[in-house]
Order: structure tokens, then C-alpha cells, then sequence
């Protein structure tokens, strides 16, 4: 195993003194056991031990900073206060927990477009500095504060529910990853199911199958008593009996509902 780079600080700071004492003859020895030793370059070697605990001057941006050579980087500990609020965290939870547990990319677009509608509803309590904060979130900052949410067992049980005949046909079934020229046409359905449990998938509830043709954009809505494949089936039928175009395919994701 190489060295880590504070052993061969550690080994320059010890050998820099002996360098510079040393004669021409010894200098060049000691070059050649520094360079063995850390497999660096000798000439990068030599400005090193030349160098090592030394003051040089440098200018930056127009500000002179002083340097010493080889002194370890202490980083200083961040103090600043929190960027976003314990009222914007609750409320942010709420949007997450009622719209389908969006991901922070999707969130963070869907509440700046929704954020009037959204500051009309009491069980969000977004008053005017949380909207404020709701509308320059971050994506990432959304998905950082909304991780321990997403470590909790209502939303861990709620997304790992496939069953063992959802996985065997998850590598059976073929995946399409773009439309061809000749698909370019009405008739080919993207379907998924919405949940409409809240923040728990506990005892029964309603979903809605979302069937949405990916050329038109027509959009079929089903009510489902839950996420049965009986139901998923017989709501797909009657899409299929309603639609004013010839239904071709559907795609799905990978949901244990269509997999089934």
C-alpha cells in the first residue's frame, strides 16, 4: 500500500531539516530515499525539502496573503444559522406527504407553479416568510430535509411492496425506451396508479388509474376500490372501449398492480 499523503508530510517535515544542513553529495542522497519513498518527481521533491516551513508572499485578487509552506489546511467549523425554518420543514412535509411523495426535482417545480393554491389551505400553514422560503428551495436542499421522512416505515412499506411474481416479470418483460418514427401516433397509453392514502398504506383505500396517450395527451381516469390486479384489468378494458382512437400498447412502470 502507497502512502497517505499525512505520512509523507510527515516524512518531507523530518527530512526537509537534514536537506538543507546536508552537502551537495548528502542533498542528492537524501533525494534519491525521499524520491523511493513517495514515488514523487525530483524536482518536485527538491522544491519541497527546499522549501518546507518556509513564509512566501503571495498575491490573490488583489489581497497579499502569506503562506507557509507544508502547514496543514485547518478548516474552520461552519456557525452560520439555518438557512430555512422549523415552520417551512413541517410545512414541506405536508405538500410532500399529500401529493404522492414527489421527488425533490419534481417538488420544488411543482410547488413554485402551485404555491397560491397551496397557501389557500390552513393544514399547510404557509404563512408569507414560509412561502417565501417554498419558493427558493432548492431541489436538493428538498431531498435533504424530506431524507428522514423517507427512512420511516410508512414510506419504506409503501415502497417496497412488489411481490415475488413482480420481480420475476420485471426481467421478462420487455422495456421500451423511446417511441420509433412508426409509434409517433395516437394509441399508445402511458398508465400508472395514484394512491389516496395519505401518509399511511394501512387497511383499504382508493387509487385512480391515470391512462394518458403519449402523442394527443387524452387523458382516461378509472377509480379503483384499491390496487388489485381484478381491477386494474377491468379499468383497462374500459379505457380501451372509450378511447376515440385504436388503443396499440400501454406501458407501465414496474408497479406489482401491472406486473402481477
Amino acid at each position: 500500500m502507497g502512502l497517505s499523503m499525512k505520512e509523507r508530510q510527515r516524512i518531507i517535515a523530518e527530512t526537509a531539516t537534514r536537506y538543507r544542513e546536508a552537502r551537495k553529495k548528502g542533498k542528492g542522497l537524501i533525494l534519491d530515499e525521499l524520491t523511493a519513498l513517495t514515488g514523487y518527481n525530483r524536482l518536485y521533491a527538491m522544491h519541497l525539502l527546499t522549501w518546507w516551513g518556509k513564509t512566501v508572499q503571495r498575491v490573490l485578487d488583489g489581497t497579499r496573503l502569506k503562506i507557509v509552506i507544508g502547514s496543514s489546511r485547518v478548516r474552520k467549523k461552519r456557525t452560520g444559522k439555518k438557512k430555512y425554518s422549523e415552520a417551512l420543514y413541517e410545512s414541506l412535509k405536508r405538500i410532500w406527504a399529500t401529493f404522492d411523495c414527489m421527488c425533490g426535482k419534481r417538488l420544488a417545480v411543482f410547488i413554485r407553479e402551485n404555491i397560491a393554491f397551496l397557501a389557500l389551505h390552513e393544514e399547510y400553514a404557509i404563512t408569507d416568510t414560509v412561502r417565501a422560503e417554498l419558493t427558493a428551495i432548492s431541489p436538493a436542499t428538498i431531498d435533504r430535509l424530506l431524507a428522514k421522512e423517507k427512512q420511516k416505515p410508512w414510506f419504506l412499506k409503501r415502497h417496497n411492496t412488489a411481490s415475488e411474481a413482480a420481480n420475476h416479470y420485471k426481467t421478462k418483460n420487455p422495456i421500451r425506451t423511446y417511441y420509433g418514427s412508426d409509434e409517433r401516433r395516437p394509441g399508445y397509453l402511458e398508465i400508472d396508479t395514484v394512491f389516496h392514502s395519505g401518509v399511511t398504506v394501512h387497511d383499504e383505500f382508493c387509487c385512480t388509474l391515470d391512462a394518458t396517450d403519449t402523442m394527443t395527451g387524452w387523458v382516461e381516469l378509472r377509480a379503483l376500490p384499491n390496487r388489485a390486479q381484478r381491477w386494474v384489468k377491468e379499468a383497462l378494458v374500459d379505457v380501451r372501449s372509450t378511447l376515440p382512437f385504436r388503443l396499440i400498447a400501454i406501458d407501465s412502470d414496474n408497479g406489482s398492480e401491472f406486473l402481477r
